[in-house]
């Protein structure tokens, strides 16, 4: 799947308004051949000759006929238009990465193709210090016509436009949206730039700063590295049902990560694709006995059943018409003896019956069910393990309690760990490492390695384990 990381300069910029960071990319070994990164460039300066010869009487407004104006915002917008229409038609998904002026040009473009309710590739935006609701340094556009610097004014009509459109307010409905923001106000102020967006973090840069990293370490480099790598619902979803003929699938999830939304849109395409053979089971929190247990799967499938065999055949005999979808959460509740049983059956289901499909979900227990060698469920050993995207917000009371239940020598490591971006590959039998996975301290990456769910994190933990 082609995935085009496309960066967008700002008032006065260029390609180099980026620094080191194709080259960082490059570099970086998270990054696989399926991303792409390109710079979508357009005229613009901070200083206009064109404006600056009006101020010089008649003899300067005569020269700057001349001279060519400025694109507006909006015109740079429908270029940038034109140019993922044809040049990146291609790419599967687009990340917008925007310092400044340049998120407005995209804001412009998403919130226009939102207004035409047409279908757009944009799945991820990432605003460097956009001046959102303006910038007061662009009053200088008062002094002389720079046609770009008057659409930076908080008060024009373009901004006006811009931040009163409904689609502009629910943009973050249908893409994942990141804030960097500088701490100073010196460019752009603070509540212009986070506006009304969810996720903004400060970074104490300059405005020019903020998009040049040093290297792969730099807190610039790792906020845009998480948030691209982090892979979005829709993508989740897709690797699904892309391959939901070809396997079982366990989705995993660790602690804090809010479920519902997404379930939400698993069910919701499930019963589209397989109507009413969509079955969804839950299994019971307290241990009830096999009959009852296998009763409740039977009236789930509208076939009276009383054990795992009856089950087996009632389930075999839908497969053989229709195409059926077992979808169950919290698998890991089900007894040791009765996880085996019920995956036996529907590993020799999936075998057996092309039509037969199954999503099994839980959390820590099921992995460790599933994943290891000697594994418990070791009918599903070959299953698709998947993670559910991380979308938790940890409390530091989350972390300070993590830390008090580590032993000494856990802590010990944790001193190498926070020196580290990554910790290392997924181990299921490293205690330490799994225990920080679960708990939603580490992410695992598409190259299978483990890192720091982000360096907030990290810098907690170091100021936690006193170093």
């Amino acid at each position: 799947m082609k995935k085009l990381i496309l960066f967008i300069h700002g008032l006065g910029g260029s390609r180099d308004t980026w620094g080191k960071f194709e080259d960082i990319i490059k570099e970086d070994r998270s990054f696989d051949k399926n991303y792409h990164v390109e710079f979508y460039e357009y005229d613009t300066a901070l200083f206009h000759a064109k404006g600056l010869l009006s101020l010089l009487g008649k003899i300067g407004k005569v020269f700057s006929i001349f001279e060519p104006t400025l694109p507006k915002i909006q015109d740079i917008s429908r270029l940038l238009e034109s140019k993922i229409e044809s040049q990146y038609r291609d790419y599967n998904d687009i990340y917008l990465v925007a310092h400044s002026m340049g998120g407005l040009v995209s804001l412009k473009y998403i919130v226009d193709k939102m207004d035409k309710h047409s279908q757009t590739k944009i799945k991820k935006l990432l605003l460097y210090d956009v001046p959102n609701q303006g910038s007061h340094l662009a009053k200088v556009s008062s002094f002389y016509n720079h046609s770009q610097l008057i659409q930076l004014d908080k008060y024009s009509e373009f901004l006006d436009d811009l931040n009163h459109r409904k689609a502009y307010k629910d943009i973050e409905k249908i893409l994942k949206l990141k804030c960097l923001i500088c701490q100073d106000n010196i460019v752009v102020d603070k509540n212009s730039a986070q506006a009304h967006y969810r996720d903004v973090l400060e970074l104490d840069r300059t405005h020019t700063e903020i998009v040049k990293p040093i290297d792969k370490d730099d807190e610039v480099y790792l906020h845009f590295k998480n948030f691209i790598i982090e892979k979005s619902d829709d993508e989740f979803l897709r690797d699904i049902f892309d391959n939901l003929s070809n396997e079982i699938f366990v989705l995993l999830h660790q602690k804090y990560i809010h479920t519902s939304l997404i379930t939400k849109k698993i069910h919701s395409q499930a019963q589209t694709r397989f109507k009413k053979h969509f079955y969804h089971f839950v299994t019971p929190h307290t241990e009830i006995s096999k009959t009852k247990y296998y009763q409740r799967l039977g009236e789930l499938i509208g076939v009276e059943i009383k054990n795992v065999t009856e089950f087996a055949d009632a389930m075999g005999e839908l497969a053989k018409k229709e195409k059926v979808l077992l979808y169950i959460n919290n698998f890991e509740n089900n007894s040791d003896d009765r996880a085996l049983e019920l995956s036996t059956a529907l590993r020799n289901l999936k075998e057996n019956y092309y039509n037969f499909h199954a999503i099994i979900i839980g959390q820590e227990k099921l992995a460790n069910m599933t994943y290891r060698s000697d594994a418990t469920l070791s009918p599903l050993n070959n299953a698709i393990k998947k993670i559910f995207p991380n979308n938790a917000k940890l409390e530091k009371s989350n972390l300070i309690a993590l830390v008090k239940s580590l032993e000494s020598y856990d802590i010990a490591v944790m001193k190498d760990f926070v020196e580290s971006e990554s910790i290392g590959d997924f181990d299921i039998g490293d205690t330490l490492k799994m225990k920080l996975f679960w708990c939603n301290i580490l992410d695992k990456r598409d190259d299978g390695g483990l890192y720091w769910k982000d360096m907030e994190t990290c810098n907690v933990f170091r100021e936690l384990i006193k170093i």
